[in-house]
């Protein structure tokens, strides 16, 4: 979706996926082990989006957590948690959606948007 949403948009943005080898890399062994047993490995997305052409500085940056879903692992919530453990990417969400808002209202700042999405599920 936070790629997808850059369509159209490819004068103003540039787009970078940090897949699951590359944040292994990097050193960002936690987030890597939230995701490492889904189906779909962890990875981050940062957009950069140039809407002060005149400018290199970036004048923000919005953060999102993206937990598409969260188990605990093998399964460890509790009955009754379980159903509502899509909550945990409401950061992302917001971060997509503060970005859709800058393309499609054409904001004149310089800001990154990144979010790190993970499935915390075992052979999901």
């Amino acid at each position: 979706k936070m790629i997808g949403v850059t369509k159209g948009y490819e004068d103003k943005v540039s787009v970078e996926v940090i897949d699951s080898e590359k944040l292994q890399e990097l050193g960002m062994n936690l987030f890597h082990g939230v995701g490492r047993g889904a189906v779909v490995p962890p990875r981050a997305v940062i957009v950069n989006y140039k809407g002060n052409p005149d400018s290199d500085e970036v004048e923000y940056a919005l953060v999102g957590k993206g937990v598409t879903y969260d188990t605990g692992g093998l399964n460890l919530k509790p009955t009754g948690y379980i159903e509502d453990m899509h909550g945990d990417k409401g950061g992302s969400v917001a971060v997509i959606g503060a970005l859709q808002g800058a393309l499609e209202l054409g904001i004149k700042k310089n800001v990154v948007f990144a979010c790190g999405f993970a499935e915390n599920a075992i052979g999901s």
